[in-house]
């Protein structure tokens, strides 16, 4: 069959399409075990991999090359090309719009046949890590198609064990705010395979400087569950590398608050995380978060509203001069919300 043979092709290359990370990608890097390489020369296009010069079309289910339905040729090619894909983990307030990689990821969804698998070709030709876990999903129900058998067999290889763990020796780039993207759909792909082998490199990534892994590692050791996944999100909240730490915190909220509590109160805190310690500790009905609340709320904006709430909601009448200390020492704009608190929290224990 010509559009297997013509899509296994565009799947061969394991490497970042151009432009993406080029310093990174620009030379293979042999990794792993053998003669495995993760990193290798990509291809320069969609039609170059698929062995059709300037060829743009995507493999179909059952036929041979032809355009993919609902979206350009061209678009396809230039989404490749780019390297720009979202990463895997979106941080701070700022969302940088993707429409083509959007439009992929509501096919592999919400769609069905040809385009989705389609849209599972591109989506995993250029390792966008933003939607593994909608691959993943979309791999195994895609699985039982007796026409996409063995196309799909050499998908799913990309998320084995060997390939993931090899990839996982990378070392993530020096400045803290750049993306290795093709490292991201890696750490990603550990998790939601749920390879436990890979799990110590997880914890450690988790805990890394770099941004952009900490946060793709945390996500994955959500995707373990039980006590494992819970140990593990705990080493990742004990590394406080800021977001990773506030992540594991939140879910270790939901998944065992006991765990959680006893670690935020049984671990000296590094200074600038007190903060979080609070909050998360509040979140955790702890009344013993109301010291550190009044300790630390004056150094924090935004959030600072959420600690005023949870004073009065926890505070007990044993804390009432912190309470006083606090409504004397708040900024400004936080001045008329404390001595409310105060005010409140006064009546409530003494009637006055």
């Amino acid at each position: 069959m010509v559009w297997l043979s013509m899509a296994l092709a565009v799947l061969s290359s394991c490497g970042p399409p151009p432009g993406a990370d080029s310093a990174r990608a620009a030379q293979p890097v042999a990794i792993g075990t053998g003669q495995q390489k993760v990193r290798e020369r990509p291809s320069s296009g969609l039609g170059e991999a698929a062995g059709g010069e300037g060829d743009s079309r995507i493999p179909l289910v059952g036929g041979g090359l032809v355009g993919f339905p609902g979206l350009e040729d061209g678009a396809a090619r230039r989404f490749l090309e780019s390297g720009y894909y979202k990463p895997a983990v979106e941080f701070g307030c700022t969302r940088v719009s993707h429409p083509f990689e959007e439009r992929l990821e509501g096919e592999l969804k919400d769609g069905a046949g040809e385009s989705r698998l389609q849209a599972l070709l591109l989506l995993l030709r250029a390792r966008a890590p933003a939607s593994i876990d909608l691959q993943w999903k979309a791999l195994q129900e895609l699985r039982p198609d007796p026409g996409a058998g063995k196309l799909l067999g050499g998908l799913e290889g990309q998320f084995s064990e060997e390939s993931v763990l090899g990839a996982l020796e990378m070392a993530p780039p020096e400045n803290r705010y750049s993306h290795d993207l093709l490292l991201e759909w890696y750490v990603r792909a550990a998790g939601v395979a749920r390879i436990h082998r890979a799990l110590p490199t997880l914890v450690r990534l988790s805990r890394s400087g770099h941004l952009g892994t900490s946060l793709a590692a945390e996500r994955s050791l959500e995707d373990f569950e039980g006590d494992e996944g819970d140990q593990a999100l705990v080493q990742c909240l004990l590394g406080w590398q800021y977001d990773a730490y506030v992540r594991a915190g939140k879910a270790l909220l939901g998944r065992n608050k006991g765990l959680l509590v006893e670690k935020l109160l049984g671990t000296l805190v590094p200074e600038k995380c007190r903060y979080w310690q609070a909050i998360l500790l509040a979140r955790a009905d702890e009344a013993e978060a109301v010291p550190l609340l009044c300790e630390t709320v004056t150094s924090v904006g935004i959030i600072d509203r959420e600690m005023f709430d949870q004073i009065e909601r926890l505070a007990r009448e044993q804390d009432l001069p912190q309470i006083r200390l606090l409504a004397a020492r708040a900024r400004e704009e936080q001045q008329e919300r404390a001595a409310q608190v105060l005010g409140n929290l006064s009546r409530k224990f003494i009637g006055r």
